[in-house]
């Protein structure tokens, strides 16, 4: 069986990718979820982080366990990335739309850089402390560079769709809400 083995080249040709998406996704979002919007978003917003950041940080787990996860990290790894990625996303929901709410720069774009910046701590750890490019196969040879600059299109792109399915949320929460209010008995 042959493994999927990244390049270098592949890795910034899907920087670009990512980037272009970004660009497009970001630009929608600031039209459509202004600084109103945004403000009443604060639990869909947590709610949506913590359940998208569990289900990546479980799905790559199982997926790249044995081909790279495994390499790098201890076995308990495993099985704590469910709970990684909920807490994360809680916290990070909560910091994210505190401190876009508190710039004077439209709040989608604020979560958006913080989340390309939300890439940093973890792949640096990954790439240098824990040698991640050498000791995953799939990586051999990629360019910590270029693993650093897809890294962060790639989160942005992950809180893209976050914001956007937490603007769905509230959109269905206040839905239900005018629903129920206007059918409840006297």
């Amino acid at each position: 069986m042959t493994s999927a083995v990244v390049t270098t080249g592949l890795m910034w040709a899907a920087a670009a990718v990512t980037a272009l998406l970004d660009l497009v996704l970001y630009a929608l979002l600031a039209r459509f979820l202004r600084r109103e919007r945004f403000s009443s978003l604060l639990y869909p917003l947590m709610g949506t982080a913590a359940l998208t950041w569990c289900g990546i940080y479980t799905w790559a787990a199982w997926t790249f366990w044995e081909s790279c996860y495994g390499r790098i990290f201890p076995p308990l790894a495993l099985w704590a990335a469910p709970l990684f990625g909920i807490c994360e996303g809680l916290l990070l929901g909560w910091l994210f739309w505190l401190v876009g709410r508190r710039l004077p720069f439209p709040p989608v774009l604020v979560v958006g850089l913080l989340g390309a910046l939300q890439s940093f701590p973890g792949h640096l750890v990954g790439i240098f402390g824990r040698s991640m490019l050498d000791a995953c196969p799939m990586l051999n040879g990629v360019s910590p560079v270029s693993a650093l600059v897809f890294g962060m299109f790639e989160f942005a792109l992950y809180w893209a769709a976050i914001l956007a399915l937490a603007w769905l949320a509230g959109r269905l929460a206040a839905f239900l809400k005018r629903s129920f209010l206007r059918h409840r008995p006297a």
